[in-house]
């Protein structure tokens, strides 16, 4: 799960513009460069959740 992730923060951060008009091919291709900020801020919320659900692979405390 934490890869898929780590593919989403990839995707929406750096290949929005290039990949993203291909893959949602019914949306209007103008609309990926109006929309950079805001997949960006989605893709780094994928990539804080790719980080917990790897971090909770090296947690050695029980209390976590």
């Amino acid at each position: 799960m934490a890869l898929l992730h780590i593919y989403i923060a990839w995707f929406k951060i750096f290949a929005w513009t290039i990949v993203g008009p291909g893959f949602f091919y019914m949306l209007p291709a103008d609309l990926f460069e109006q929309k950079t900020q805001l997949a960006a801020n989605q893709g780094i919320y994928n990539a804080f959740l790719a980080f917990g659900l790897g971090w909770v692979l090296f947690i050695k405390d029980p209390k976590w």
